[in-house]
């Protein structure tokens, strides 16, 4: 199997659904229900920059692990090799991959804590059929991949990696590695892009209640920077690049629900007023989960 037919398997690995619920949620701020109602667009954040820091560290040692196992297991100088340089990239080279996250479901207390801000909180429900990758891009033509459901099973995970990588040295050996100078550098970046978008699936299990789902969006060429906008998140400027979009210029929204506030009634006809403004005839609900007390 050649580099190119390592990728197209591992692609299509990326994108593995199961069935599908009949919609997916967004959860969001006010500012940002804002920017989505008046662009009918949806922005995926870099996913160096996820809201909580354990998930990438998660992700990380979970393949060092794997890779030094691995390694143990095929003690020759070709394997050892490959490992080695795919282990420097991912020390060396930020992940340049973004993610837009969804949820199964539409009114759940710890999405209303950890992903909308505290005085104004929003929930989109999706029709997910009708929400479309955007077809415009700069520079090469990036892969995205979804909606894919987020794997919460370690031996799962575990399982995926370890077919990842032995699939790379499987092929890797087929051509020794010192017969070009740069192939082992060429099989390390193939197993990084292909790893790349199955780490963004993974999550711990103490979140499986989430049930979430994806959109990932990755290049093959890491270092490519073109067409992002930056918006404040904790402090720091974070990345995001538009990702998915609605037909003639409105996304599929359902309904919007409106999380518990000291403020919830403006909120609600704040959500009402913005929908009016541009054009959209969603409906708007209340949460049910209380917040403020």
């Amino acid at each position: 199997m050649d580099i190119a037919k390592l990728r197209k398997k591992w692609n299509s690995a990326a994108s593995a659904n199961r069935p599908l619920p009949d919609s997916l949620s967004h959860y969001t701020s006010g500012v940002a229900l804002h920017g989505i109602l008046s662009s009918g667009h949806l922005l995926g954040g870099n996913y160096a920059f996820v809201n909580d820091r354990t998930e990438f560290r998660y992700g990380q040692e979970l393949l060092h692990g794997v890779l030094e196992r691995t390694a143990l297991q095929h003690f020759d100088r070709d394997a050892l090799a490959l490992i080695k340089t795919t282990t420097q990239l991912f020390r060396d080279s930020p992940p340049d991959l973004y993610i837009v996250c969804f949820c199964e479901a539409s009114d759940l207390l710890s999405q209303w804590r950890g992903y909308a801000q505290g005085t104004s909180r929003y929930c989109i429900e999706f029709t997910w059929q009708s929400l479309k990758p955007i077809a415009k891009f700069l520079g090469p033509t990036p892969v995205i991949h979804g909606p894919t459901p987020i794997i919460y099973n370690i031996d799962e995970q575990e399982r995926i990696l370890t077919e990842l990588i032995e699939d790379h040295l499987a092929a890797s050996r087929r051509e020794p590695l010192d017969a070009e100078p740069h192939l082992a550098a060429r099989y390390a970046d193939c197993l990084y892009d292909c790893v790349l978008p199955m780490l963004a699936r993974f999550k711990n299990s103490v979140f499986a209640e989430e049930r979430e789902w994806r959109y990932i969006l990755v290049h093959e060429h890491r270092r490519i920077r073109d067409d992002l906008t930056f918006m404040p998140v904790d402090g720091i400027m974070k990345p995001f690049r538009i990702m998915l979009e609605g037909s003639r210029g409105r996304l599929p929204i359902d309904a919007i629900v409106v999380g518990d506030s000291p403020r919830t009634r403006q909120a609600e006809e704040s959500a009402r007023l913005m929908l009016e403004q541009f054009g959209y005839k969603a409906q708007v609900k209340r949460s049910a989960v209380p917040l403020v007390v």
